[in-house]
């Protein structure tokens, strides 16, 4: 009997950074999707060195490593560049161009508390915990 694979949760940036703050509601909900279940890109992987002390690199690396990475190719910025100039009168962020074409190429439902800068993208599946925390 087949089993069914879990659909990938791309992570968006502030998921992250909850995580490594260790604040709980991000831990349990990754934990119930399993890390295997869960990606992050290139884009948040900056973004998260850019905002941390050199004093955190150690264990943000550690942090990180359980993740699995998508990384800009071609087909990926060409989505970005297209999103970019189909809701240019939205004026969306570079950053956010760029984690919603990785997440429409590679078919990850987007895991974000910003969902104002993604749900008008078509495209862009948002991903809605089904878990209730206490």
């Amino acid at each position: 009997m087949a089993t069914k694979t879990k659909k990938l949760i791309l992570l968006d940036t502030n998921i992250v950074i909850g995580l490594l703050r260790g604040e709980k509601q991000e831990s349990q909900i990754v934990e119930s999707l399993g890390y295997e279940n869960t990606a992050i890109n290139t884009i948040s992987v900056l973004e998260i060195y850019y905002g941390m002390f050199k004093s955190e690199v150690k264990d943000t690396k550690i942090a990180l490593s359980k993740f699995n990475k998508l990384h800009l190719d071609k087909e990926i910025c060409q989505k970005a560049v297209e999103i970019m100039l189909a809701y240019a009168s939205n004026r969306p962020m570079l950053p956010d161009c760029l984690i919603a074409a990785t997440s429409i190429i590679c078919n990850a439902e987007l895991y974000t508390y910003n969902k104002k800068d993604f749900d008008y993208l078509k495209g862009v599946n948002l991903y809605a915990p089904k878990i209730f925390l206490n």
